[in-house]
């Protein structure tokens, strides 16, 4: 058997045997090398009912070995028994280590959940460029009643680029067991202000005692457009999620909006969406997510009723033995509108393409931000020429890690 205390595993041991007769800690020095794994053993057992306790035996276990993991387990420990302080001093020294990226998300996830205990609120800051931050069609010439005319949109096709500021809250876990609520504010500011976009969330789930798999919630989204109300949003959600395998896991969603735009009260919408998502851990650094999509909007106006349905793939790519990570993903929506444009005398469908990546370097740290770079192209087709449109939007954020 392989010691433990000399690798840098990534995920914590949970033996299920009986732990072995108590060793003296300061006597540790002194122990031969197969040892150390009884020791490990002893305080992953008391690691639940005597966290403490495993946090002195894994403090003279580091002491003796200098292995990283065994101070991993040192600091899950003092988590365990909230000596948050402690806890949150030994994983950010550990991220000071060259630790692989799967090991990197677990420490990074430990520290967020101390923070998000002592200071749940956090900051973004990023620059943006985008070539069409309206969703403008471009300038064309169309057809109506047999008739060519000049078309040219009220706001026309420009790239502009701008600052975001973000701000979030989310409740910590380990003392809300009850429900977990979030709150964030994304703030966009170009330099023609007609373009400013605010968009705020908010959101309540419980996951339910009996079936934990099983969670429960509602949200509230209002986003704003030059400082004026857009769309506000409230929304009932359901979802479901159960791990298949120790590599696949499933997910099921649906969600009840009723979106009223104060401005186009004819777009005033009762949507129901259902989502099923799939996932599976290839290996430690890579990931792939497939999801598909169906959704109904019933508007006040029925010419703007619409059903729609969508599919993605992605994939989370960790470079072995390099802190660089790539996520990316594909996704393709298809909307058929259910009453005859008046205009056209056609029924509206619309083919929507998007492509996304974000490159991030996981091991470097500025004051607890990382910085990310995310950019993501969106290509809308209609049968109606004047819906159609494409944008390019390019994100250069640092973002609160811990």
């Amino acid at each position: 058997m392989v010691c433990v205390v000399c690798a840098q595993a990534t995920d914590s041991l949970k033996p299920s045997v009986v732990a072995p007769p108590a060793l003296n800690p300061p006597t540790l020095q002194t122990l031969p090398p197969q040892e150390y794994q009884r020791t490990f053993d002893l305080g992953i057992s008391a690691m639940d009912a005597e966290p403490l306790r495993a946090a002195t035996i894994f403090k003279a276990l580091y002491q003796a070995t200098a292995s990283i993991r065994v101070k991993l387990e040192w600091a899950r420990a003092l988590y365990t028994a909230r000596e948050y302080v402690a806890a949150r001093r030994l994983f950010r020294e550990i991220l000071d280590e060259d630790l692989p990226i799967p090991v990197r998300d677990k420490v990074e996830a430990y520290v967020a959940e101390i923070d998000a205990i002592e200071r749940p609120f956090s900051l973004g800051f990023g620059l943006v460029r985008d070539t069409n931050p309206r969703a403008s069609p471009k300038e064309q010439q169309i057809t109506l009643f047999g008739q060519t005319f000049d078309y040219t949109p009220a706001v026309k096709q420009r790239t502009e680029s701008g600052l975001l500021t973000s701000l979030a809250y989310i409740s910590p876990q380990a003392q809300n067991s009850w429900a977990s609520f979030a709150a964030e504010i994304n703030q966009y500011d170009y330099p023609s202000k007609a373009n400013d976009r605010t968009v705020n969330k908010l959101t309540a789930m419980r996951r339910l005692p009996s079936l934990p798999s099983v969670g429960v919630g509602v949200s509230y989204e209002d986003t704003l457009l030059g400082y004026q109300s857009l769309y506000r949003a409230p929304s009932l959600l359901l979802d479901y999620s159960q791990a298949l395998s120790f590599a696949w896991k499933l997910g099921l969603g649906y969600k009840r909006s009723w979106i009223e735009y104060p401005e186009y009260s004819y777009l005033n919408a009762q949507s129901d969406t259902f989502v099923l998502q799939l996932a599976w851990e290839v290996d430690p650094y890579l990931k792939l997510f497939v999801d598909t999509q169906r959704e109904l909007n019933q508007t006040a106006d029925a010419l703007y009723t619409s059903k729609g349905s969508a599919w993605g793939l992605g994939a989370q790519w960790g470079i072995r033995r390099s802190p660089y990570q790539v996520t990316a993903k594909v996704s393709s929506n298809r909307r058929a509108y259910a009453d005859m444009d008046p205009f056209f005398g056609v029924y509206r469908n619309d083919q929507r393409w998007s492509e996304s990546v974000s490159i991030t370097k996981r091991d470097f740290y500025v004051w607890g931000f990382r910085p990310s770079v995310d950019v993501m192209r969106d290509v809308n087709s209609s049968n109606i020429p004047i819906n159609s449109y494409q944008k390019t939007l390019i994100t250069v954020t640092v973002k609160k890690v811990f």
